[in-house]
């Protein structure tokens, strides 16, 4: 991940399709996106495949976007770190608390094109700088 206009390997995990293919078709222009509604399908894509960055919902029925975060951190040290947390709003204490302690970012629904792409922008200089 070095160059702005640089294609970055994207994957969505959102169990609302709605979400999930609107982010997918706000991005693939730039970038080559992967989206899946399935919290299991997309952990595992994300353990198996290369993707510089994930949008990942934070409440999803089956595996929460928390559990997803640590299996990532405990499969791929430093993958977690390229995740971006998408939420409505609903929260539960325990989500609080874990957004409070991992130093992740997060975008909020209703969201817009800007927002998406200065999450990506920030991961990529987060990345441009490091050691």
């Amino acid at each position: 991940m070095n160059s702005t206009s640089e294609r970055l390997n994207l994957l969505v995990i959102d169990d609302d399709e709605n979400v999930a293919s609107t982010v997918s078709l706000l991005l693939s222009r730039d970038h080559e996106v992967i989206s899946t509604t399935d919290a299991r399908k997309g952990l595992e894509q994300a353990l198996t495949g290369r993707f510089d960055l994930i949008f990942c919902d934070l409440l999803m029925p089956k595996l929460s976007g928390m559990e997803i975060y640590q299996q990532l951190k405990a499969a791929h040290p430093g993958l977690e770190d390229r995740m971006v947390f998408i939420t409505g709003g609903a929260t539960t204490p325990e989500a609080q608390v874990f957004l409070e302690s991992v130093q992740t970012r997060l975008i909020h629904k209703p969201f817009s094109l800007r927002q998406l792409r200065e999450r990506i922008q920030e991961i990529r200089k987060a990345f441009e700088n490091a050691p």
